[in-house]
C-alpha cells in the first residue's frame, strides 16, 4: 500500500515536472518569435502580402479585389527558424 502511494506521488511529480518544462519551453519560444517578428517588422518585412499565395478577396464595399491580409503559415515558420 505504501509503495503504491509512493509510486503515485512520483508519477504525479513527474507529470508536474513535464508540464512545467513544456510551459517554460512554450513561453521562451513565444518570446523568441516575438523578438524576431519585431526585428523583421523594423526592416520592413511583414506577414501580410497581396499575392495569390496569401489569397485574394472581393471587397463588397469598394467592388475591388484585394489581398486578404492574413498571416500565412510560412510567416510563423520563418519566425521559428
Amino acid at each position: 500500500m505504501i509503495s503504491l502511494s509512493i509510486a503515485m506521488y512520483v508519477f504525479t511529480a513527474l507529470l508536474v515536472g513535464i508540464s512545467i518544462h513544456f510551459t517554460i519551453h512554450d513561453v521562451l519560444t513565444r518570446m523568441r518569435m516575438k523578438k524576431k517578428e519585431s526585428n523583421l517588422n523594423k526592416i520592413g518585412v511583414t506577414a501580410y502580402g497581396s499575392t495569390l499565395s496569401h489569397g485574394m478577396v472581393y471587397d463588397k464595399i469598394s467592388k475591388k479585389i484585394k489581398g486578404d491580409q492574413k498571416e500565412s503559415l510560412m510567416w510563423y515558420r520563418r519566425l521559428l527558424d
